[in-house]
């Protein structure tokens, strides 16, 4: 019987991001922005996996200008919730965004 059938769970490869030491010295991916249908803007810190791209940490500016802050620590609220989906950038256009752009938003 395999792992899975016994229910054993392992730990998941060290994603790409600051938090993790091992990929500290690698150079930083870009972070991401991009336009919703309420006239709002997503910030997304994501890193490339296979063709795609998996969400770490995503904040949403709306058109009222309210913040909202969704990630492994923050799922989701009453408003709206941290995406499970990878980005397909062919399918969902996104704007690269300078170093540091999304840290400012986040932590306004």
């Amino acid at each position: 019987m395999g792992d899975a059938e016994h229910g054993v769970v392992h730990a998941i490869a060290c994603p790409e991001s600051l938090r993790c030491p091992a990929a500290a010295a690698r150079p930083r991916p870009p972070d991401f922005r991009h336009a919703n249908e309420e006239g709002g803007l997503w910030y997304i810190e994501a890193v490339p996996d296979r063709g795609e791209l998996i969400v770490l940490n995503q904040a949403e500016l709306t058109a009222a200008g309210q913040l909202r802050r969704y990630s492994w620590e923050h799922l989701e609220d009453q408003l709206g919730g941290w995406t499970d989906q990878a980005i397909d950038p062919a399918q969902d256009p996104l704007e690269a965004i300078p170093a540091g752009e999304l840290q400012r938003v986040w932590t306004r």
